[in-house]
């Protein structure tokens, strides 16, 4: 979905933005859990109107921190893996 939306007419910015996300979702995925898990003691607990703002800043936190090491797991693990195993798989097919 992230990919077809980059592809529409908006800013570059927006483009840009979409396009790194769609990158990095599925790791985004599979990391935000144990962040938030992590994470949600730190933050006070709010009752009332007030636990939407809450809400809303733990789950940008959650997605900042989740994206960031989202980043850093895919530069440092899985792209020199998947790039390994496309050069094993091609040394096998030829």
């Amino acid at each position: 979905m992230f990919l077809t939306i980059g592809t529409w007419d908006f800013p570059n910015w927006v483009k840009t933005v979409v396009r790194f996300l769609a990158k990095h979702s599925f790791s985004v995925y599979l990391i935000h859990m144990m962040v938030l898990e992590t994470v949600i003691p730190s933050f006070p607990a709010i009752i009332g109107a007030a636990s939407i703002l809450r809400h809303a800043g733990v789950t940008l936190f959650v997605l900042i921190v989740s994206v960031i090491f989202s980043v850093i797991v895919d530069q440092l693990l899985l792209f020199p893996l998947s790039n390994l195993l496309l050069k094993l798989a091609k040394r096998t097919a030829a």
